[in-house]
This record gives structure tokens, C-alpha cells and sequence, in this order.
């Protein structure tokens, strides 16, 4: 009797992964499925206060209407609101449709880094870069209909483009890509530049290794920079925002944003990447110079380097920093993370497949964790009735714009935002809601935002939503000065950020002009 010898894992993977190379239509299709199962459900939940500026511009009544109002409410290149435009108008009016064009870009990123790792280091570690790329902290702002999924996909598709245009004699399809994607990401985010100047430094490092200029690269870097003129009335209307002393950007944020971006990727694949470095190269292993060219090192540096640029921006200026503005670090972190797997294990085919398997098992599990597609059955909505025959105000302005677009006609009516700029600087120092008395103008809202003094004097007792401590609420601390008699009625958990409501009744007169003091 003859009996077949049992196969080692390290051969099934090898064999694996020769397979993989071969038909990897047969296997990223599972990635992919993997993809729309984690980020459907969520992109299904109501939009929040960003994404309804997001959405307002788009769905504005004319497109000169939508470059007005993006110039006014919310200072961003125009992509994402034509983007969204033309999603809601082909598949109809809901959350999702909004955020379609934002998850097609979210995996439209990571298959471009899919085929930048391919050619090097095979199919095993381009569904590696796959996964990791789903992994590293960004994927909520795959489910959000905001542009950093745009900016990214854009980076993506020009790193892909400037990597092949250097291997092709004369202008090509390659250039052409690098073109575009340059010019989309520079129309999609206003920090894109920083990204864009990234490719630039690795094409520098590349001209001076090989002691020539490429014009047909540089004439594909610097041809979108022209669109960069769009950014001048945006920075102009920004300048005057001033971010909570809270919120603004510190050493703290400098010292913690890399840790954070490695800590999203959870404790196990943390685990496996530390295996990975400590793990003994094979005898005779390439050298990493064989794995990576002196100019894709300098890009790859230059992009990891973005988040502390930014940063250090918005220490200087005052500014508030958060992840989101940098999303095109996710190409660099995913380039770095495969390439030290790669490295270490000698570009073992079977190794790859092995990563790039528990790193898929990791985000399908992951999953879990992004915002669920409908709130909370805890969350209260017992507000609704407490005291209905009260005006309600908001004292928050992300749950005032989010209540005007989801509560019923018969509570909107009752709904306010107060608006007081001296009164918001004195007790928050900052003025980031106080743009919310000019947003009737350019969005479709329901509900009331009129100034403090003038409310005050019309309604002598009315309710406020409030979450005590929170850096830009001001109107508890402006009332209590005011003389008010503030007592809590209920405390609750809400699918809002607000959970305290307060009945107010004003106790004295105001002054006329007592605004702000």
C-alpha cells in the first residue's frame, strides 16, 4: 500500500501562493466581499453634524449654488460634494447612497496599494497591504461622507501612477495617472498638498541618484498644482476659526499620533508584526536595498512625516490637529508594515499568504467595533416629551444641526440654537459654532437659530440639552452669569452627543446690549 506523505503547512501555503500569483481574480474577490460585509451596515446609520454639511452642499439647488455654499459653510475643494451629487442622484436620497462614493474610495486605496506591493513582492503580500490598509485606524472614515476617503484614494492612485511612469520610456497611460490622481486629490482636501509634496521628494531623491531629470514625471507633478487656486478663498474664510484651548494641537498630540495609529491595529497583529521583527532573517536572505529602491524610501519617509508637519502647523497657529486631516499616511503605514513582513521573511510566498490570512480574520472580527447602523435600543428619546410645551434649545451645535435633519416636524418647531460670539469666546474661547447662525442661509433647516439676548428677553423659562464640560458649550456658564435658575430634570443616554436636559427660567431682566458680558 502506498501512502501520500502528509503535506507541511509551509508547502500548502507555498503552493498557496503560487496560486495566488497566478489567479489572484480567484482570491481578492474574497477581500473585497470581506470589504462591503464590515462597512455596509454602518454606512447605513444617520448622518452626523460634518457629514450634513457634506450633504446640504451637495444637494444644494444648482451647482453654482453648491460652490457657494462650499466656499461659506464648510471650506473644502468640491469633489466630495460632486461625488455625492451624483451618487444621490443616481441611487436616491439615503445615508448610504451619501457615503457610497466615499466607500468605493476607501477600497478603490487599498487596491492600488494591492498593485503597487503585487510586482515586488507577490500576490500573498499584496493582500497583506490589502488588509492592512482596512486596519490601521482609518476605516471609519471609509463609512463617512467626508473626503478623507477621497484624498486618499486619489494619493493612492498617484503613488501607483509615479511608480510606474518611471519605468516607461515616453508619456503613457502611467503619467496619465499620476496626473490624476494629483489633481483629484489636491480637488478633494485642502492638506492633500503635504501628500502631493511627498511624491515630489521621492522624485527628487530619484533624480539625484540617477544624476538626470525625468521632465515627463515632473511635468505630470506640476500640472495639477494649478488647481491649488481653489484653495485661496478657502484659506482666506478659515483663518478666522479658533479651535477650544482643548482641542488644539500639542506635544501630546506630536508624541501620540504614531503610537495610536499602531495601537488600531489591535493587540494581535500588533503581536504578529512584533514576531515578525524579532523573527531570524533565512541564511542568505536579500539585502532590504534589493526589496527597495533609495527614492521609494524617501516618499515612503516623507508621507509617514506628514502627520508631525501638520501637527506642528497647528501648534504654531492654534489650531485643532485630528488623524482624519492626515488619512494619506495610511498608504505609508501600509507600504511600511508589508515591506518589514516582506523583508524578514526573504519574500517567503507562503509566509505572505499566512499574514495576509489572520490579518483578514482580524478585520472581519474588527468589524464589530465601527457604529452600528441604527442607535443604541438604550438610547433614550424621552426628552421628546419632557415639558413639550417649551422651546428646547441645544446648547451643542453638532446635536442641534443633527436633531434639525432628524427629528419630526413637531419638535423642530420647538428647536433653537443661541448664538452669542462674545459670550462664546469669554466662557470657551473659541468660535466654532458661531457660524451657525449664517448656515440657514446656505442649508435647507428647519429648526431656529436666533441670538442669546434676543431670546432671552421673548422666553422667560425654557429647556436646555447640554453635556456639562463639553469645551465649546457656553450657554450654561452664560445663563448661571446671567442670574438664571437652572435646574436638571433628566439624564440620559441619546443617540446625540447631549444627555443632560436642563429647565431654565430666567429670573431677572436683561439689559438691553447685555449680550456677551
Amino acid at each position: 500500500m502506498n501512502f501520500r506523505r502528509p503535506r507541511s503547512l509551509a508547502t500548502v501555503l507555498s503552493r498557496l501562493a503560487r496560486l495566488i500569483d497566478a489567479r489572484p481574480g480567484c482570491f481578492l474577490p474574497l477581500w473585497i466581499l470581506a470589504y462591503w460585509v464590515i462597512v455596509i451596515p454602518s454606512a447605513r446609520r444617520p448622518l452626523w453634524y460634518d457629514e450634513l454639511h457634506t450633504y446640504y452642499i451637495a444637494t444644494a439647488p444648482t451647482l453654482g449654488r453648491l460652490l457657494e455654499s462650499s466656499l461659506h459653510a464648510d471650506l473644502n475643494p468640491p469633489l466630495s460634494y460632486l461625488a455625492v451629487r451624483g451618487s444621490v442622484a443616481l441611487f436616491g436620497d439615503s445615508p448610504l447612497s451619501v457615503r457610497l462614493p466615499f466607500l468605493m474610495a476607501f477600497l478603490a486605496a487599498g487596491l492600488a496599494m494591492y498593485e503597487i506591493v503585487r510586482p515586488r513582492f507577490g500576490g500573498g503580500y499584496a493582500l497583506l497591504a490589502l488588509g492592512l490598509s482596512w486596519s490601521c485606524g482609518f476605516l471609519p472614515y471609509a463609512v463617512e461622507a467626508r473626503p478623507y476617503a477621497l484624498a486618499l484614494a486619489f494619493f493612492s492612485l498617484a503613488a501607483l501612477g509615479w511608480l510606474r511612469a518611471i519605468a516607461a520610456e515616453r508619456w503613457g497611460p502611467a503619467h496619465w495617472v499620476l496626473l490624476t490622481g494629483l489633481a483629484g486629490m489636491l480637488l478633494s482636501h485642502c492638506f492633500a498638498p503635504l501628500f502631493a509634496m511627498a511624491i515630489g521628494i521621492g522624485e527628487i531623491v530619484r533624480s539625484i541618484v540617477q544624476k538626470r531629470i525625468d521632465a515627463r514625471i515632473w511635468r505630470a507633478l506640476l500640472t495639477p498644482a494649478i488647481v491649488a487656486l481653489a484653495y485661496v478663498p478657502l484659506i482666506r474664510n478659515a483663518r478666522g476659526a479658533i479651535a477650544p484651548p482643548a482641542l488644539r494641537a500639542s506635544a501630546l498630540s506630536l508624541v501620540w499620533i504614531y503610537p495610536s495609529i499602531l495601537m488600531a491595529l489591535g493587540p494581535f497583529l500588533l503581536l504578529m508584526l512584533l514576531g515578525a521583527l524579532i523573527m531570524p532573517r533565512p541564511q542568505g536572505a536579500a539585502g532590504l536595498r534589493r526589496l527597495i529602491y533609495r527614492h521609494e524610501a524617501a516618499f515612503g519617509m516623507a508621507t509617514l512625516l506628514v502627520p508631525a508637519l501638520l501637527i506642528l502647523y497647528f501648534i504654531g497657529a492654534g489650531g485643532a490637529f485630528a488623524p482624519r486631516y492626515v488619512s494619506g499616511v495610511v498608504l505609508g503605514v501600509t507600504l511600511a508594515l508589508t515591506t518589514l513582513v516582506a523583508y524578514k521573511a526573504d519574500r517567503a510566498p507562503g509566509f505572505g499568504v499566512l499574514a495576509a490570512t489572520l490579518v483578514l480574520a482580524r478585520f472581519l472580527v474588527s468589524g464589530a467595533y465601527l457604529t452600528p447602523a441604527v442607535p443604541s435600543p438604550a438610547a433614550s428619546t424621552i426628552y421628546r416629551s419632557i415639558r413639550a410645551d417649551l422651546p428646547f434649545v441645544a446648547a451643542n451645535g453638532f446635536t442641534f444641526l443633527e436633531m434639525d435633519h432628524r427629528e419630526a416636524p413637531g419638535f423642530v418647531r420647538r428647536l433653537y440654537y443661541l448664538s452669542d460670539p462674545a459670550a462664546a469666546f469669554r466662557y470657551t474661547h473659541t468660535n466654532v459654532f458661531n457660524g451657525l447662525i449664517e448656515l440657514p442661509r446656505w442649508f435647507p433647516m428647519r429648526a431656529h437659530v436666533l441670538p442669546y439676548a434676543a431670546f432671552v428677553q421673548d422666553q422667560r423659562r425654557f429647556l436646555v440639552f447640554s453635556t456639562p464640560g463639553y469645551p465649546a458649550d457656553w450657554l450654561l456658564a452664560k445663563l448661571n452669569h446671567d442670574g438664571a435658575e437652572i435646574r436638571l430634570l433628566a439624564e440620559m443616554k441619546t443617540s446625540y452627543r447631549d444627555g443632560n436636559l436642563y429647565e431654565v427660567t430666567m429670573c431677572g431682566a436683561i439689559p438691553p446690549g447685555a449680550a456677551g458680558k
